[in-house]
């Protein structure tokens, strides 16, 4: 307290002072009362630009991502278009193998039987020729021995 002394005797001095004027030692007067500005207009204006700024920038990325989206799609529906065809031809080729692989195998039973029939007739034809070779020589023989006893 004793600050608080010594700081309202400095301001009673003061008024002390100034008896003679007719405020009674206050001669200030009060300040003009200005209209109160609005000083944040610079602030809403820069809000609205970035408002402004932030919706142009949201609407491309929507766009854009719009496109990727849709690149997306076409690029999963091309895969699977190819997926699709690549298993329509690996189908179809397993069939035609199978088929060529089954084709095979009755040509090479096919080969076997007619090289088995071949032998045979090759053995037949042999035999045949042997016997035409004897009777031959038999009718030789004989045909000799009919002239020897016509003679």
């Amino acid at each position: 307290p004793e600050k608080a002394r010594a700081l309202v005797a400095t301001f009673l001095d003061m008024l002390r002072d100034d008896k003679d004027s007719p405020l009674g030692g206050m001669d200030y007067s009060a300040p003009e009362a200005n209209a109160y500005e609005f000083q944040s207009g610079g602030v809403i204006a820069m809000l609205k630009r970035l408002q402004d700024e932030f919706r142009s920038q949201l609407s491309t990325c929507q766009k854009e991502e719009m496109n990727s989206q849709h690149a997306h799609d076409m690029l999963a529906q091309d895969l699977a278009s190819s997926l699709e065809t690549a298993q329509e031809d690996i189908s179809t080729k397993s069939m035609k193998r199978s088929s060529k692989q089954e084709e095979a195998a009755n040509m090479k039973k096919e080969l076997t039987s007619t090289q088995a029939v071949q032998v045979e007739d090759e053995k037949s034809l042999s035999d045949a020729r042997v016997e035409c070779k004897e009777k031959q020589e038999s009718f030789q023989e004989k045909q000799q021995l009919r002239a020897e006893e016509i003679e």
